[in-house]
């Protein structure tokens, strides 16, 4: 763990207050140094992929998404792509934003360019971060 990562102690990218969710109690350091790949995988499931409806994205997209997610919260990138698509910014990814995308349309790099202006400003308002930016850079960018 890195003494600037906001995320604190992490495995498969959980967090204790994640993990918390998925078992409904709070968890602990424990938890997390003891959490199986299976439970990881199901915990983003089941809180990520279909709690906010991903899987009715295409593959590319909904990818990206999920990512994003796990990495900052869904607020931030499902009203990036809202704004993109021209609808209503609630952060919500239903079947308004669902209806908003066009087959063929060439989503990701407007999806990454956002992503990317997003952590930048994470980074002009705390330079602790910039750190991070280089790892962050070359994961997004194995999107495009």
């Amino acid at each position: 763990d890195h003494p600037n990562d906001h995320g604190g102690l992490t495995k498969f990218g959980i967090t204790i207050p994640f993990l918390s969710e998925f078992l409904h109690r709070p968890a602990t350091a424990d938890d997390i140094n003891n959490l199986s790949l299976e439970t990881a995988e199901l915990a983003y499931k089941i809180l990520i992929w279909d709690r906010h409806k991903l899987n009715f994205l295409p593959d590319n997209v909904g990818h990206f998404m999920f990512d994003w997610i796990v990495n900052s919260g869904p607020t931030v990138p499902i009203k990036a792509l809202q704004k993109l698509l021209g609808i209503k910014e609630d952060g919500v990814l239903g079947p308004m934003t669902i209806a908003g995308l066009k087959p063929g349309w060439a989503l990701m790099k407007d999806l990454v360019d956002a992503r990317m202006n997003f952590l930048i400003r994470i980074c002009e308002k705390n330079k602790t971060q910039i750190v991070f930016l280089r790892g962050w850079y070359r994961r997004v960018m194995s999107f495009r």
